[in-house]
């Protein structure tokens, strides 16, 4: 039974995407609307766009003496090291799930650091791999 039903839901998986190929966005928002009454324009954008999850930014690293003169000046706050873990100093995670449009420009203007992040090769687009 179970069997039946993969071969079912990928054969109507093969008909919308043959349905669909080739069609531009405002026909599969007619489409979603004529025939399932969806308005996509008012559909939440985790629906539209998925979810991609980013590492926030981290502060710099202080040089060793400004650390310490930090340390010294304000007991109470002390500049945490930048680490390798996925929590910062009070538990919280440096992970972030956003629900956004990654291909246009202003998600690169409010995270920067994630192109910064990568060897300097990959950031300039010259990439190693080679295409086959």
């Amino acid at each position: 039974m179970l069997l039946i039903f993969i071969f079912s839901c990928f054969y109507y998986f093969l008909q919308a995407q043959k349905r669909l190929s080739g069609t531009l966005s405002a026909h599969k928002h007619e489409i979603l609307f004529s025939e399932f009454g969806i308005n996509y324009n008012s559909e939440p954008e985790v629906f539209k766009k998925g979810t991609v999850l980013i590492q926030k930014e981290r502060p710099k690293k202080l040089p060793r003496k400004a650390y310490l003169k930090e340390k010294s000046s304000n007991k109470n706050h002390v500049h945490e090291d930048s680490s390798d873990t996925d929590t910062d100093s009070s538990g919280h995670s440096n992970i972030i799930e956003l629900n956004c449009d990654i291909i246009g420009e202003q998600f690169w203007i409010d995270h920067p650091h994630i192109l910064s992040s990568l060897p300097e090769k990959i950031s300039k687009g010259k990439s190693s791999i080679s295409s086959s």
